[in-house]
Order: structure tokens, then sequence, then C-alpha cells
């Protein structure tokens, strides 16, 4: 019996999606090529999810600037403001929806693979009053599809994987079945009418 919903954050719950891209914009600021921008941004994405990396740290390394140049403060702060967005304009419906799961007596968890910046804006976010617990990425050191991180949000709800109904965008990534997130990785909804 399904008694947890466990949402992905970003492009289920809310959306990044039409938000300035982070691109050649910054890598003319910081002085590189776009494409050698990208790789090398790209090539830090792992360790950024998985632990307390500061996307200026990141930027300081791949560009040589040093850490406390006022460049990459301005990128940053630029950056956090994009982040922050889409956790300060949540759509009605999905705060409708979350509303309704609780009134239901659904425990409601969201999982999701994230760097620090991502999520800064969480507490301040109408989201984190609806949701019963929150595994962010970057503070566990696993990142999805790694099995162990649906055990966690299982385990942290007092739970079954097999208890626990797993909603996101499974296109770029495949939770694996029956290894720890029961039958719910396939986007479904366990409220009427609703959209997973």
């Amino acid at each position: 019996m399904i008694r947890a919903v466990v949402f992905d954050l970003f492009e289920t719950l809310v959306t990044e999606s039409g938000l300035e891209a982070l691109g050649p914009s910054t890598a003319g600021e910081l002085g590189m090529a776009p494409l050698a921008y990208r790789e090398a941004w790209r090539s830090w994405k792992h360790r950024r999810h998985t632990a307390p990396v500061d996307a200026r740290d990141v930027w300081a390394e791949i560009s040589g600037l040093g850490r406390g140049d006022p460049v990459l403060d301005r990128l940053h702060a630029s950056r956090q403001r994009r982040k922050d967005a889409p956790l300060a304009a949540v759509e009605p419906a999905v705060m409708s929806m979350l509303r309704e799961l609780r009134d239901r007596r659904f425990l409601v968890l969201v999982l999701s693979n994230c760097a620090v910046e991502d999520v800064a804006g969480w507490s301040s976010s109408s989201l984190s009053s609806l949701v019963d617990d929150v595994i962010f990425s970057w503070q566990v050191g696993l990142v999805k599809p790694d099995v162990r991180i649906y055990e966690l949000a299982a385990t942290r709800l007092g739970l079954t994987a097999d208890e626990c109904l797993f909603v996101g965008r499974w296109r770029k990534w495949r939770a694996p079945r029956g290894g720890g997130c029961g039958d719910g990785c396939v986007a479904r909804s366990v409220v009427p009418g609703a959209v997973a």
C-alpha cells in the first residue's frame, strides 16, 4: 500500500525552463571559450551534486581567477537569483496537489540531485511547509539513480520502498525497479485528477 510520495524537485514540482541559462556570458566573464567552459563546468557536476561545493570554487578552479575575485561574487549573485526564482514561484496547482496529499495523510518527501546553490532558497519556498522531509544529494553524498538514495528516502519516512511512490522525470535516468525504489518508479498519481 502506498503511504508516501517522493517527488523529484526540478522539472517535477518546480521548473527552471525559460530561465536565463548560465553559459556563454559566464564563460566570457571568466575569460574562457564557451565550449571549454561548458566542458569544465560539466566535469564538476557529480562533485557539486555530492558535496558542499560552492560554484565560486568551481569557477576559480576552472578559470584560474582567485577565489576572492569580484567577478566570481557577481556571477554567483546572478546565478543565485536564477536558482531561487523557481522555488519562489511555485504553481498553485502544485501547492494544491501537495495540500491534497497531506489531507489524505500521505507522507511527502522531496528528493533532488542538486548543488548547494540550487536549493539555497528552499527554506523560503512555500513548498518547504508542505513536505515531511527533503533529501538533497549534495548533503548525503548520493545521487539518483543510486539505489541507496531511494532506500534512504524510504528509511527517513519510516517506510519500505514498496510503500513509496517515486515521481519525477525518468527520461534522463531510470530508477532501478525492485532495487530499492519499489514498484512506484513510474510517474503516476495518487490523487484523482492530478497530473504527476
